[in-house]
């Protein structure tokens, strides 16, 4: 049975994991797709999740967006305020598993491709920045989820070895990646990647269909 305290550091993603936010992030990646007339497919949105911005920004130009990657990423962050400011809810269930997290755990830290500062208007807004010694931005780090290295790197950065954290998230790559690294993995359903579901449980030591369900399994 996995132990969720049974490790000194929970490391949590933020969108799709702790945040109903990809369908936001969705709708600001197609706004600046389509302003190009460019169109894809789910298995494309699916796979920026662990990239960094700088990452993301590159594979738009590549898909034919003529903008450059400063602009994308301020479009993007324009877009993802107003979202977080007012409309982004947070999972069901989330904060009685922070609760119960940052009651058994030395440390809760939010670990994300997204950038810190739009992450805590979003922690701000839903009264939940207490629970987390840190917030921090893949790329804000010279960091990429996509990279299982990374991953080792972000370890002995926070003092703990790869076995002492447990690390949460709804992507199939970043999952893959922390596994690789020596971290306890856990996938968490979101429907934006429910097609990589069945993958995810095969890679991961647990796995957690909602937030309710995942306290009555642990406790």
């Amino acid at each position: 049975m996995f132990n969720p305290l049974a490790y000194k550091a929970a490391i949590l993603d933020f969108d799709g994991t702790i945040a109903d936010s990809m369908p936001s992030w969705g709708r600001a990646d197609r706004s600046i797709l389509s302003q190009s007339g460019i169109e894809v497919d789910q298995a494309f949105m699916v796979s920026l999740i662990p990239l960094s911005e700088t990452e993301c920004s590159r594979l738009f130009q590549e898909k034919g967006v003529r903008l450059s990657i400063d602009e994308i990423i301020q479009e993007k962050h324009a877009f993802m305020r107003k979202a977080y400011s007012t409309e982004v809810e947070l999972k069901p269930g989330i904060t009685d598993v922070l609760d119960y997290l940052g009651a058994g755990v030395e440390k809760l830290i939010i670990f994300s491709s997204t950038p810190s500062e739009l992450i805590r208007i979003s922690l701000r807004r839903n009264g939940i920045e207490h629970y987390f010694a840190d917030v921090i931005s893949a790329g804000e780090w010279g960091l990429s989820k996509a990279d299982a290295e990374s991953f080792r790197v972000f370890s002995d950065a926070i003092g703990y070895k790869p076995g002492e954290i447990s690390f949460y998230d709804d992507n199939v790559r970043a999952l893959r990646n922390a596994k690789t690294a020596g971290i306890a993995s856990v996938g968490v359903y979101d429907e934006y990647s429910a097609d990589t579901q069945e993958e995810i449980r095969r890679i991961v030591d647990f796995y957690v269909t909602d937030w309710a369900s995942f306290l009555e399994t642990v406790k």
